[in-house]
């Protein structure tokens, strides 16, 4: 018989369904590869460098962190996703 663990919302999950759930989330931050991510965070800083008004000089770290924000909360919103669909 399983062990299980009783979580604050009441639900119970098994011992067998955390590792489950670990693999899972550890194969999909895997998939992100670091320089896939730099990828997608410098494809983010460049579009809000073009979309800036030409008028106004940019500020390309600040793109850059704004970007790296951006693209951290999607990875972060699909890691919680998953967890919510087990």
């Amino acid at each position: 018989m399983e062990k299980a663990n009783t979580l604050p919302q009441g639900k119970r999950v098994t011992r067998k369904k955390i590792v489950e759930n670990s693999a899972q989330e550890s194969h999909l931050k895997n998939a992100i590869t670091h320089d896939e991510r730099r990828r997608m965070i410098a494809e983010a800083a460049h579009f809000r460098a073009q979309n800036r008004k030409s008028s106004r000089e940019g500020d390309d770290v600040a793109d850059w962190l704004a970007a790296e924000k951006e693209i951290d909360a999607q990875i972060a919103e699909i890691l919680a996703n998953l967890a919510l669909a087990e």
